[in-house]
This record gives C-alpha cells, sequence and structure tokens, in this order.
C-alpha cells in the first residue's frame, strides 16, 4: 500500500465518489518507507514520515501552519484483502495507535500515544464475482445475498421435524481473513424485493462446517407452511463489523446440482 498525505478537506458522513475523486486529483507523493514495515502475527508496523507527524503537532497550537486532512492508504496489489480494526465500539487497544517518540538530549525520552479522531473505509471495483454461479457475501463492506425456496409441493396440515439448509462454498471467491467468517446468519424477510427483515422473528445462525454452511431452520419452514408469506431470507456474515472476509455461495446457476443450495425438510403429517 501507499500513505499519501491528504489535501481536501472530507467528511465521513458526506463523503460521495466526487470527494474521492478531488482527494485523489491533490494527494501528495507516496511516503511509505517499505525498510520500516513489518508484519507478525497481527500486527502491522512501519514509521511514518516525520516530517508530517511534526506538521500534525504544530497545527494543535499554530493556525497559521498548512491544514491537516489526514492521510490516504492506498492498495497496491491487486490480490488478497488486508485491513485493520477502524473507530467502532470495539476496544480501543485494537485501533491504530502511532507512537511518537520525543528527546531531549540530556534530559529526557518521552512516547505520546495517538489514536485516530476519524477514518473511513472507501471500496472500489466490482463487489460481484467472476461469473455468475455465486453470490458473494462480504464483511466491512456488509455485501448480503437474499435466498427464496419454493415450498409449494409441500402438502398442508404438517410438523416440521427438520429442515437442513446447505450453501456451499465457491472456493474460487472466497478468502478468509485471520478472524474467519465460520457463521451465516439468515434473517426472516416480511418483503423481498425491498429487504424489509421481520423485527418479531429472530434470526438463525448457520455455521460453517467443511465446504459449506449448513443449519436446521425449521422454525422459518414450519413458519411458512403455516401460513406465513414466504418472502425468503437475508444472508449475511455475522462478524461483519471486525472479520476482514468474502465468501462465494454457489447459487441456483450453479453449473454442478451438488453445489446449488439445497433444503432438505423432514415432517410428519398432523
Amino acid at each position: 500500500f501507499s500513505i499519501q498525505r491528504i489535501n481536501t478537506s472530507w467528511n465521513p458522513s458526506t463523503y460521495t465518489i466526487d470527494t474521492l475523486n478531488e482527494i485523489n486529483a491533490n494527494l501528495g507523493p507516496n511516503l511509505f518507507d517499505a525498510s520500516t514495515y513489518s508484519y507478525v502475527d497481527t500486527l502491522i508496523k512501519f514509521d511514518l514520515d516525520k516530517e508530517l507527524v511534526k506538521g500534525w503537532i504544530r497545527r494543535t497550537y499554530d493556525t497559521s501552519v498548512e491544514k491537516d486532512y489526514g492521510i490516504m492508504m492506498k492498495p497496491i496489489s491487486s490480490t488478497g484483502i488486508f485491513g485493520f480494526q477502524a473507530l467502532t465500539a470495539y476496544p480501543i487497544y485494537s485501533y491504530p495507535a502511532l507512537y511518537m517518540v520525543f528527546e531531549k538530549p540530556g534530559e529526557f525520552t518521552d512516547t505520546l500515544v495517538a489514536t485516530p479522531s476519524v477514518d473511513l473505509h472507501v471500496p472500489s471495483g466490482n463487489l460481484d464475482p467472476d461469473g455468475s454461479q455465486s453470490v458473494l457475501l462480504q464483511t466491512l463492506l456488509s455485501k448480503r445475498a437474499k435466498l427464496k425456496f419454493d415450498l409449494s409441493m409441500l402438502p398442508e396440515n404438517i410438523i416440521v421435524n427438520k429442515a437442513t439448509l446447505s450453501l456451499y462454498i465457491d472456493d474460487m471467491n472466497t478468502e478468509f481473513g485471520s478472524i474467519e467468517a465460520d457463521t451465516i446468519a439468515l434473517n426472516f424477510l416480511e418483503e423481498y424485493d425491498n429487504v424489509i427483515i421481520s423485527d418479531k422473528i429472530g434470526r438463525y445462525p448457520i455455521p460453517k462446517k467443511d465446504n459449506s454452511y449448513t443449519g436446521d431452520i425449521r422454525f422459518y419452514v414450519q413458519m411458512w407452511v403455516d401460513g406465513e408469506p414466504n418472502n425468503g431470507v437475508q444472508l449475511n456474515l455475522t462478524d461483519e463489523l471486525r472479520a476482514v472476509s468474502k465468501v462465494g455461495i454457489y447459487n441456483t446457476n450453479a453449473v454442478v446440482d451438488s453445489l446449488k443450495p439445497r433444503l432438505t425438510i423432514y415432517y410428519t403429517k398432523k
């Protein structure tokens, strides 16, 4: 990635593609020093340009210094997923930290630690996987999907004993981060097209097992059988705020039938 000084004012609540274009048009040179970079376990470390940081500090007490709009970190590689904790409700010790060492020769050496005051993650590119055989679920971007089964062949007046949903992973369009996306949440939809989630019916967790996400959703199926409108479900990865993962799920266009979403229902007649 590169590290470049932002020379244009921006606000995360009003950020648009026009803001991004203006920032890119006025970015400073790349200040990333690869010789100071290290990545061990889950810790990323590198040195920032000293003059850049001095400017940030001077700005706090001298209004004549050029305004500070932060830095932009831009990915250079076109493969893989690389990320770090943003400013969320999670503990402050997981935030990015800037360690500043100050020294007055012969008298003292001191270290101050600062965390960002504001941040923003801006994705670009195509969100959909290559081809049309998969739907994509992704954390951070909150990329979600919808799923609906035709249950018209089920007889009336039945008790659903078990309803196993199996969603098969498309490895070619899947990358797991250090916090693995090990569960998909199913949300009961009141409206399919407008994606309105029921606030009265809880969600189902579907855990990952080998090459699929598999779980029992008999409560949902029983409700549909008993007359609740079948508007399908919404799918999302459960750890959207912390994980850095994308998961391709084979859809009904999969060439191999055994990889298509499957709902196996066991029932008894009343």
